[in-house]
């Protein structure tokens, strides 16, 4: 066979794996706001052809750790294989941390921010369709 098609195929499957959602995950989130202080915001950018928008920040809560919260306006497509990870870029680059599976693709979540990581490495959180390898969305820490 030639490589070429098999590549093609490759994407094509890759990439259908990302839009097929069942109905296991909530379409909408509306966790509690987490208390602490707010250190980091970002407004999501749609990539790759994909659109996610909405709003992040990042709560210094008063133990000390860090929570990534994605807002009430936070929309994602429903998709399946979407993570949130903080990244030092637009896609998932090192050093990039996994919060986990996408709760939700709307509304307010929470993700816990390993202890004693220094966000500060972090310019980024990115939603990121793990078994295509691509970002659906970025926002820039601010």
């Amino acid at each position: 066979m030639n490589m070429r098609y098999i590549n093609f195929v490759l994407l094509i499957t890759l990439l259908i794996s990302c839009t097929a959602q069942s109905d296991s995950t909530a379409s909408r989130a509306n966790e509690e706001e987490v208390q602490g202080t707010t250190v980091k915001t970002a407004t999501f950018t749609s990539a790759n052809g994909y659109t996610v928008s909405g709003t992040a920040k990042i709560v210094q809560k008063p133990d000390g750790n860090h929570t990534l919260t994605l807002n009430a306006d936070f929309k994602a497509p429903s998709s399946s294989g979407l993570n949130v990870y903080l990244s030092s870029g637009s896609s998932v680059s090192s050093p990039s941390q996994n919060l986990g599976a996408i709760k939700a693709f709307s509304g307010r979540q929470n993700y816990d921010i390993k202890a004693g990581t220094d966000i500060n490495q972090y310019s980024h959180v990115v939603i990121h369709c793990t078994p295509a390898n691509l970002a659906f969305g970025f926002g820039s820490l601010q």
